[in-house]
């Protein structure tokens, strides 16, 4: 179903069948994906934009930083190339789209903010590690940068 035709439905829908609707939905809905959708919830029913919410959240830096330098501790080990018990088989080529997630998160951060800094900091280290990754084999791949795009 398409939004339009879901509108069309609710408009013509009581209340109290809307809202048996909408629990049964987020019953079906996972844990995680239930605590990223409260917020917004919550907005809608507050009254505020959901736009302007979407907006301020931000990202936890430090958990970033922290996943981002164990990517790249991994990288150097070669757990990412190598078979071994740290990086599951079938997360080894997925290597690339963690790394053009970890420059959109870091290319976000605002210059006025206090994590700039550590922010390009962070970018210049993946941008040797993608250097080093074309001389050595630290993934699966011959050209890094092509793989990532």
């Amino acid at each position: 179903m398409k939004i339009p035709e879901l509108r069309k439905l609710l408009s013509n829908s009581e209340k109290t069948y809307i809202e048996k609707a909408f629990v049964e939905i987020y019953k079906q809905l996972p844990k995680q994906r239930k605590e990223e959708i409260d917020p917004v919830i919550q907005d809608i029913l507050s009254g505020k934009n959901i736009s302007e919410s979407k907006k301020k959240t931000s990202i936890n830096f430090t958990d970033l930083k922290q996943e981002i330098q164990t990517f790249m501790e991994n990288a150097y080990a070669q757990n990412y190339f190598a078979p071994n018990r740290i990086i599951p088989k079938n997360q080894r080529p997925k290597w690339r789209f963690l790394v053009k997630g970890y420059i959109k998160e870091l290319v976000k951060i605002p210059q006025q903010d206090e994590n700039y800094a550590e922010s390009a900091r962070l970018l210049k280290e993946l941008y040797r590690l993608i250097c080093e990754a074309c001389n050595y084999y630290l993934f699966s791949t011959d050209d890094a940068f092509h793989s990532i795009g």
